[in-house]
C-alpha cells in the first residue's frame, strides 16, 4: 500500500469517528430529554479506487483490485424504553411498551414520538409541546372538554371527566408500532417520520403496543456512563488518527525531497 493509500485510510477514519463524536456528544446533550432515543453509529469497511475515488463496500477479493482499504460510518437509532418519571401535569403520559404515540405535522403527515409532554390548546385540541395534533379518536368535541386537571387519562389510553356522576368518555389515544424500526427517520424535537415504514395501530387492541402511564413522562434511554465512556475512547481513537496522518504525510515530504 503506498503512501496516499495510507493517508486514505487515516483521512475516511477521521471522518467516521467525527461522525461518532457528533452522536455521542448529541446523546450526552439530550440525556434528560423527555422522549429521546438513543442515536447510534454504525461503522464499515469500504475500499477506496485510487483512480476514480469512487468509494464501495469492503469485499473479500477487492484487494487484488489495487484498493485501499478505509471506513465508512452511518448513523442509526437505539429504540429502547427510558425511566418513567413522576410529573405533577396532568396531560403527562408515558408508553411502558414498544408504542409510539401519533401527532400530525403542519402538513398533515404522520409523525411518531415517544414524548407524551402534551397539553390543550386554544380550542382545547390535545397538542405536543410544539402545538401539532396529537392522532387520536374523539368522541366528544374537543371545544367542550373540560380542563386539563379534570381529564383523566386510562392505562388504554382513554380520555374520560366526571360529569354529574358520570364518567364521559372524550377520546382515545391510538398508540402506532412500525413493522421494521429501521425505517423511522428523525427529523428533530423527538419526533420520527414513517416514509415507507409499514405501521400498524392499536385501534383494535388499545394496549396491544403498551399501556399509557398518566402523571408521568418518558425520559431519555440514553446510557450515560457508557456514553462518556465511548466519548473519551473516540476522542482517543481520533487523536491517533490524527497523529498517524500526520506521520505518513512527514513521510511523504521526506519521500518527495530525495525525489525532486
Amino acid at each position: 500500500m503506498n503512501m496516499n493509500g495510507l493517508l486514505g485510510i487515516s483521512r475516511s477514519g477521521m471522518n467516521s469517528l467525527q461522525k461518532n463524536l457528533d452522536n455521542v456528544a448529541n446523546n450526552i446533550a439530550n440525556v434528560n430529554t423527555n422522549g429521546y432515543q438513543t442515536q447510534t453509529t454504525h461503522f464499515k469497511e469500504l475500499i477506496n479506487n485510487a483512480v476514480s475515488t469512487e468509494e464501495v463496500y469492503f469485499s473479500g477479493n477487492a484487494a487484488q483490485y489495487g484498493w485501499n482499504v478505509g471506513s465508512s460510518a452511518t448513523t442509526g437509532t437505539s429504540f429502547g424504553q427510558g425511566v418513567l418519571t413522576a410529573s405533577s401535569q396532568p396531560l403527562d403520559v408515558a408508553i411502558q411498551g414498544t408504542g409510539f404515540f401519533g401527532v400530525r405535522n403542519g402538513n398533515n403527515e404522520l409523525l411518531l414520538t415517544r414524548a407524551g409532554n402534551f397539553q390543550l390548546d386554544a380550542e382545547k385540541g390535545l397538542v405536543t409541546s410544539d402545538g401539532y395534533p396529537v392522532a387520536m379518536t374523539t368522541m366528544v368535541p374537543a371545544n367542550q372538554w373540560p380542563n386539563a386537571q379534570n381529564i383523566q387519562i386510562d392505562s388504554a389510553g382513554r380520555l374520560m371527566t366526571q360529569q354529574n356522576g358520570q364518567a364521559v368518555l372524550l377520546g382515545q389515544l391510538t398508540l402506532y408500532n412500525p413493522t421494521n424500526m429501521n425505517d423511522l427517520v428523525p427529523v428533530g424535537s423527538q419526533l420520527f417520520q414513517t416514509q415507507n415504514a409499514q405501521l400498524t395501530s392499536s385501534q383494535a387492541d388499545q394496549t396491544a403496543f403498551g399501556t399509557i402511564n398518566q402523571h408521568y413522562l418518558e425520559g431519555s434511554n440514553v446510557d450515560l456512563a457508557g456514553s462518556m465512556t465511548e466519548l473519551l475512547t473516540t476522542q482517543r481513537a481520533y487523536a491517533l488518527n490524527t497523529k498517524a496522518m500526520q506521520t505518513t504525510d512527514d513521510m511523504l515530504a521526506v519521500v518527495n525531497r530525495f525525489t525532486n
